[in-house]
């Protein structure tokens, strides 16, 4: 999935918008940003899934609820 960089806001955080087409914006922290990018540039996002933290997670959240499955 490729991004365009849009703007920086004063409170860290980068606006980015898919590219190309229209769609939503939607902020990052500047610091996800591999490196200092200008304003307009093109990158590539990924998502990956990470099934231990995932799986870590519920196990919190059972603990959390009383739920020790």
């Amino acid at each position: 999935m490729h991004e365009q960089i849009d703007r920086f806001e004063d409170n860290g955080r980068a606006v980015l918008l898919p590219y190309p087409g229209d769609g939503r914006s939607f902020k990052v922290p500047h610091v996800m940003l591999k490196e200092a990018l200008p304003a307009k540039d093109v990158c590539e996002a990924r998502f990956e899934h990470d099934r231990g933290e995932t799986e870590r997670i519920v196990r919190e959240d059972r603990r959390s609820l009383g739920d020790e499955r």
